[in-house]
């Protein structure tokens, strides 16, 4: 049984969302992007396997359709799913406005009882910018002002750039997988699979790099997968493009972890992905992240139990 979920993209005018949309479903036109007039409406299709379908409302965030939505809320919010709220953050000028903007919207969703996942996105912090000292002070001053104008919602915080389209499936992941039942049983099995593997985080992607599933104890951890795991996925089928076959990459990886009296201590880990197919004829990605290469072989062992937990739970929510 497929659900379609409404969900809105919101800021205001220039800040990257239909960029966004176009750059999610791989269409690449956004160099060439033009503003949105009004209000436009599109599907995105996700993997099958959440058993989701999305209609995007791409809102067009000139001030006057800013004002037309707001005095039309139960036509635009009712029966929200998911709102992607759009900030750019490198136009310091225009902060007031935008968060003026979307705690109207948030005061429509309370005055309305709708209560959407909400994740706010940071946009257009590109790779050369993203240490800059003036963005780092943007990220922590709107970071403040997002928690404290959200507490009595669900919200995620996100840095997006269209030239990192890893950071853009993230933003997808987080609305989709909080709306997904199925996500989140899949994600209490890899629960079992980390203890099991003794692994520090995993993930699982789908062919369209969307995270179906996750788990670590430790976000700083899953943060290292989210980031490469689309990447080797990437690569994956670079490699199946040349005519040569490969299931499995693996990776050694360094970071640092920064303890409670501020010290860093610094740590060496495999990072490896691995493909297996389940009964309903899809194909899977598994991103490990693991102390040692003994974890790696526990989960070749465990990959067929872990697709037939898979296959059960698409089974039962059909």
């Amino acid at each position: 049984m497929v659900i379609q979920k409404k969900i809105l993209f919101a800021g205001l005018d220039n800040s990257g969302k239909s960029s966004i949309i176009l750059s999610f479903q791989k269409k690449f036109s956004f160099m060439n992007s033009t503003p949105t007039m009004g209000l436009e409406r599109s599907n995105i299709t996700t993997s099958s396997l959440l058993g989701l379908k999305f209609v995007a409302w791409d809102m067009g965030g000139q001030g006057r359709f800013r004002k037309r939505y707001l005095e039309k809320k139960y036509h635009m919010f009712t029966n929200t799913s998911v709102l992607f709220y759009i900030i750019d953050i490198t136009d310091s000028n225009r902060f007031k406005e935008s968060l003026d903007y979307y705690l109207k919207i948030l005061d429509n969703f309370i005055l309305l009882d709708e209560n959407p996942q909400i994740v706010v996105c940071f946009h257009k912090n590109d790779p050369d910018i993203k240490e800059d000292p003036h963005i780092l002070e943007n990220i922590v001053f709107l970071s403040t002002k997002i928690t404290a104008i959200s507490k009595k919602f669900s919200c995620s915080i996100n840095q997006t750039s269209i030239h990192d389209i890893s950071t853009i499936y993230k933003l997808f992941s987080e609305g989709v997988m909080k709306s997904s039942p199925v996500s989140q049983m899949i994600s209490a099995q890899l629960k079992a699979y980390t203890k099991i593997t003794s692994s520090l985080a995993v993930l699982i992607l789908s062919n369209d790099m969307l995270t179906i599933g996750n788990h670590s104890n430790h976000n700083h951890l899953l943060q290292i997968c989210e980031k490469i795991g689309p990447r080797f996925l990437y690569t994956m089928s670079e490699i199946e493009e040349l005519k040569f076959s490969s299931q499995n990459l693996i990776l050694n990886v360094n970071y640092d972890i920064i303890e409670k009296n501020s010290s860093v201590n610094k740590h060496s880990a495999i990072l490896f992905m691995q493909s297996f197919d389940i009964p309903e004829g899809e194909v899977l990605n598994i991103v490990t992240l693991a102390k040692n290469t003994r974890t790696y072989q526990l989960s070749q062992n465990y990959l067929p139990i872990l697709a037939s937990q898979i296959s059960n739970i698409l089974n039962i929510s059909t």
